[in-house]
């Protein structure tokens, strides 16, 4: 395969459901290669030219993720209890979410514990966080610019 063989670009447009191989350029990448580096295409071939030392790894529909820095996090704001003996829990929380751009979105949220909750903070946090975690997903792909293509893998 001659240097006229490798793919000038990313492939943008892929399908949702496309396997899709992705370049991880070697130490002595040439300067196409290390171009190349991170992007998906649709098809290479392994070497992806003589004397190549890349790495071309499959990426299949459901390992693809978003490699933009968007993050999000949980504060703790109280706690509520009720019930007849107080053992009942709703902790309140702030969903703050962070684009990559720097914008940030905050959402108030509450988790009801139930009439037995847990006692200790850290079981408090897990099952606030496996509650929330859709919802912060949501504030996130609503408010947040999509990646761009070469930044999905």
């Amino acid at each position: 395969m001659s240097d006229d063989d490798i793919p000038d670009e990313v492939e943008e447009d892929a399908e949702d459901d496309e396997d899709l191989c992705e370049i991880v350029a070697g130490a002595t990448a040439c300067e196409r290669c290390e171009a190349l580096d991170g992007h998906l295409m649709p098809y290479l071939q392994v070497p992806v030219h003589p004397h190549c030392d890349c790495e071309v790894r499959m990426v299949y529909p459901h390992q693809r993720r978003d490699k933009c820095d968007h993050t999000w996090e949980l504060r703790h704001e109280m706690n509520t209890h009720y019930g007849p003996d107080g053992y009942g829990l709703i902790s309140s929380w702030t969903i703050i979410v962070t684009c990559d751009d720097g914008f940030t979105y905050e959402a108030d949220a509450a988790v009801d514990h139930g009439p037995n909750a847990p006692f200790d903070f850290e079981t408090v946090f897990e099952e606030a966080w496996n509650e929330l975690y859709d919802d912060a997903e949501e504030i996130l792909a609503q408010n947040c610019r999509a990646c761009p293509p070469e930044r999905i893998v």
